[in-house]
């Protein structure tokens, strides 16, 4: 099943506490066999990534995942797991649209 055409096609994926981007590998190729672009977020503070090592907290999660979505043409989809839905309502807040 592919998505229509005005759909959502970029998905914004965000991992939960104590992952990363990683989580996200085993589903990149069905998404994209779906018709989405996939974009797993690295947050920062999580041991992973250039990032990994910042002490780190929501704001930042936010920013990060902000900084991401503005560079994607919408509409955008976020997919969160675990911890990373905190992230995703903070986002979706400060950018319903």
């Amino acid at each position: 099943m592919h998505p229509p055409e005005q759909a959502i096609r970029d998905l914004i994926l965000i991992h939960g506490a104590w992952a990363g981007a990683w989580v996200w590998d085993d589903l990149l190729a069905p998404l994209r066999q779906a018709g989405f672009r996939p974009h797993p977020v690295e947050l920062p503070g999580n041991g992973h990534g250039p990032h990994g090592d910042l002490d780190a907290g929501l704001e930042d999660y936010e920013q990060t995942v902000l900084a991401l979505l503005h560079t994607l043409p919408g509409p955008v989809g976020l997919v969160a797991h675990s911890g990373g839905g905190v992230t995703a309502t903070r986002v979706a807040e400060r950018v319903p649209e």
